[in-house]
């Protein structure tokens, strides 16, 4: 008996992670900002199987929505600090130069991406970096340099959908 309440703790522990991952979704897609802002708040004091980068990048995002942009930068700063491998970095420091550039803070956001060009040289890596670069570029009005991203994705990759319908 003791060996199953043991099992069916670890199988639960298990899923928490798929459990807010969830939850959180369906209250991102109905918009509801202020209950993931008290969920992702939740997780992050009771959570003990889920990464805490999930819940600030996601507090980040409903934070920003509702135009809460000290608290949104916060959290995604500690995002940043808080990731555990270089993929993950990238992710969140990508979310922040978007989260910049939707605060109208265009020259942080295009010296982040910036910064990422010369912190990363995969290829996946450079051209998630030039597409949120272009974004940036063209939330500041920068629609040259924008245009400049997208082109050196394609000179890479012919075929990059997402850089050609940009482009477009």
């Amino acid at each position: 008996l003791e060996q199953q309440n043991e099992d069916k703790w670890h199988r639960r522990r298990g899923n928490e992670a798929s459990v807010y991952s969830g939850l959180l979704t369906v209250l991102e897609l109905a918009h509801k900002n202020e209950a993931v802002i008290e969920l992702c708040n939740e997780g992050l004091k009771k959570a003990q199987n889920t990464k805490r980068g999930f819940f600030l990048g996601l507090l980040a995002q409903a934070h920003m929505a509702l135009g809460h942009v000290t608290e949104s930068l916060a959290a995604s700063d500690e995002a940043v600090k808080v990731a555990d491998t270089r993929e993950t970095v990238l992710h969140y420091r990508l979310q922040r130069a978007g989260l910049l550039s939707q605060a109208e803070k265009h020259e942080q956001a295009i010296a982040e991406c910036q910064a990422l060009l010369k912190d990363y040289n995969q290829p996946g890596d450079v051209h998630a970096i030039r597409l949120t670069f272009s974004s940036v570029c063209s939330a500041a009005h920068q629609y040259d340099k924008a245009e400049e991203q997208l082109v050196l994705v394609l000179k890479d990759d012919p075929d990059h959908a997402t850089a050609n319908n940009d482009l477009g």
